[in-house]
């Protein structure tokens, strides 16, 4: 009995407790609901809620967020090894393949490798074999020959031309050769969800191999053998005697063996899926493709950097507009986001700045790493075969460095940066690009003087006889050149407004040195025709002024004799004036045939922009211009003057929403 009213009591006690707090919530509520004005009668309302009277949080779809590039020209296809490598072309490719290597302020980065290989690394490492007779070689000059008697060689251990030898065909003979491993990031997929693989690069390079393939054959014709040795390692061996940095230039970019394999290297040179509708590993996939009107990428599923949240749009459009100033109107009007470089804005700087100072729109400059320059017609092809003045054959009036060294000083290219470039360019003072980090201290210069140019004309032996610099110095003395001869030159360039307006300034300041010079402007088909009918190529000019296309690497080989178009040589390489000095031909290979950080490199390059400043085959006049426009809401933009394309950085591009 007392333990059954001490288990009600308890109970009692937690009814108590639990309702206490109950009943003091209803008096709080009771009171907060109580009417302002006590007169007012107190009425109470019961409201039943159902599921149906509750809010619901309904999603608000997100539009998809859409990039718009405007372009001036339209790739004729995407194929990677068409034979075409423009830079529109590369705008696209780049956000297809992202990589595989990129050159960032003239450094190489990998992308879908683990790594450039390099010695410190153990990715580049250098093997000595023994070479046989009748083997394939790179010679002292860096040219490819067969292993024979007389042949200029570096034997084992030996990076510079001091220790070539001249092989006396006697005994084994060792040489080095390189060898490199590219690894591939683990989990790469293409676009389709297929895995891609170090088979994909083998792939790549069979077709750049074939003959069929119209690409340069320069890096396969280097290479020893090109293996895979398991799904993400690439083994490149190359020929006996070739060294390299640019050992980005031996990986193949993959190519999708599973889906085109079925497929000729001849039959992809025409393929709608190798030109229009190919897949890729990067941040964008192709959707659609209306020629002459866009070509429109969605977001790749498959991008291995998508964790990070890359890229920024769901949609990229390139949208191809004829003209610059319907391009500039669209960028203004919003249809564009970007303007790339293939508008030429940098002949339109008043109209970039015009509409910069609206306050919407930015200007992005990048300066090179292309430079636009003179070369003088040193050797024309008819003195191959003897020089005679009476059989027609130009007067020697380049041969003497000293006459080019005045050409320098007489020609005034920093107006030409200046007037026409708005000083946002420069005046190269080195064969290497714009800010590269291997331009040498205390080169030559050779600023506007017309003072001293006239002084080098007169020690040549061309003189002013009548003391009227406007008219033409006439030779007397000039070694090789017929007396009184008349110092009268042709410039050719294209018809391009910069090229236009440079002509003008250049040939009225040599004027005032007393060089007579006639402009005459050709199609750029006309200019680089083949030889032996071309202009250029068949080494039939005085002066001709066009850009160089670098891409950043050392391009002191343009300038050697071995790169002199000829009869020899099937009229084959780009030393148009057709300079020629063997020490220069050595120092360049020294300079390009060696390893990185090398004391002997280092010695190489500094000794080959000195020599090329003294000699002058040709003379730069200012670094080229692109000159790109866009959106203040566009972020993130960054272009190297070393990169391939507009858009090496395109998977970071980003807009600042309102």
């Amino acid at each position: 009995m007392n333990s059954q009213h001490h288990q009600n009591r308890t109970i009692v006690s937690g009814l108590i407790r639990i309702w206490i707090p109950i009943f003091v919530l209803l008096l709080i509520l009771s009171a907060c609901d109580m009417p302002a004005d006590p007169t007012q009668k107190n009425q109470t309302e019961i409201v039943i809620a159902t599921t149906e009277s509750l809010p619901t949080d309904t999603p608000v779809p997100v539009p998809p967020r859409k990039l718009t590039i405007c372009m001036a020209e339209e790739p004729q296809s995407l194929y990677l090894y068409d034979g075409r490598s423009d830079k529109a072309k590369w705008n696209i490719l780049d956000a297809l393949y992202d990589g595989p290597i990129d050159q960032v302020g003239y450094q190489l980065q990998a992308v879908i490798l683990e790594e450039i290989p390099d010695l410190a690394g153990g990715g580049l490492r250098l093997e000595a074999i023994a070479v046989q007779p009748g083997q394939e070689v790179v010679d002292a000059n860096g040219r490819l020959t067969v292993l024979k008697k007389g042949v200029f060689v570096r034997p084992s251990g030996c990076q510079e031309s001091a220790c070539a030898v001249i092989w006396d065909g006697q005994g084994d003979f060792m040489m080095d050769r390189m060898l490199l491993e590219f690894k591939l990031i683990e989990g790469l997929l293409w676009s389709d969800g297929e895995a891609l693989s170090a088979e994909d690069s083998l792939f790549s390079f069979t077709l750049a191999a074939d003959a069929l393939t119209p690409v340069s054959k320069w890096a396969v014709d280097r290479s020893e053998s090109y293996q895979a040795l398991d799904a993400q390692t690439i083994k490149w061996t190359g020929k006996p005697g070739f060294l390299t940095v640019n050992v980005d230039l031996f990986f193949w970019t993959p190519l999708p063996q599973h889906a085109w394999s079925g497929l000729s290297a001849e039959e992809l040179l025409s393929s709608e899926m190798s030109n229009q509708q190919l897949v890729g590993w990067g941040p964008y996939m192709i959707e659609t493709w209306t020629t002459g009107e866009s070509l429109i990428l969605i977001k790749n599923p498959n991008y291995f950097r998508a964790g990070e949240g890359l890229p920024a749009f769901d949609i990229l459009e390139y949208k191809f507009i004829s003209s610059a100033s319907d391009g500039l109107k669209a960028l203004g009007d919003g249809e564009c986001d970007l303007l790339d470089s293939s508008f030429d804005l940098e002949a339109q700087i008043d109209a970039v700045l015009a509409a910069e100072a609206d306050g919407d729109l930015s200007a992005y400059v990048q300066v090179g790493p292309q430079w636009e320059g003179i070369t003088f017609g040193i050797k024309p092809a008819s003195y191959d075969d003897g020089y005679l003045t009476i059989y027609g054959d130009r007067p020697d009036i380049f041969g003497d460095l000293r006459t080019r060294q005045a050409f320098a000083y007489c020609i005034n290219r920093q107006q030409i940066v200046d007037d026409l470039l708005e000083s946002v360019s420069a005046v190269p003072l080195s064969i290497l690009p714009f800010g590269h980090p291997d331009i040498a201290p205390d080169l030559a210069q050779y600023p506007f003087d017309v003072s001293l140019g006239a002084q080098l004309l007169d020690a040549v032996g061309w003189k002013d006889l009548d003391n009227n610099p406007q008219t033409a110095r006439q030779a007397w003395g000039v070694y090789n050149v017929p007396t009184a001869t008349p110092f009268e030159v042709t410039l050719l360039s294209t018809p391009s407004i910069f090229h236009t307006r440079s002509a003008e300034i250049i040939t009225e300041s040599l004027a005032q040195c007393g060089i007579q010079v006639t402009w005459q402007q050709m199609s750029p088909e006309e200019l680089f025709a083949p030889g032996p009918e071309g202009v250029l190529f068949g080494r039939q000019f005085d002066l001709a002024y066009f850009s160089w296309a670098l891409d950043g690497r050392l391009s002191c080989g343009i300038y050697q004799s071995s790169a002199i178009p000829a009869d020899s040589n099937y009229w084959v390489g780009a030393n148009f004036g057709g300079y020629m000095n063997s020490a220069y031909d050595l120092i360049c290979n020294d300079a390009v045939l060696s390893l990185a950080q090398s004391e002997q490199r280092a010695d190489a390059l500094f000794n080959i922009q000195g020599l090329f400043t003294e000699e002058l085959p040709a003379i730069p006049i200012s670094y080229v211009v692109h000159i790109l426009m866009g959106r203040n809401e566009i972020i993130n933009y960054a272009s190297s003057p070393s990169g391939r394309s507009d858009f090496s950085g395109l998977e970071y591009l980003d807009r600042i929403e309102d």
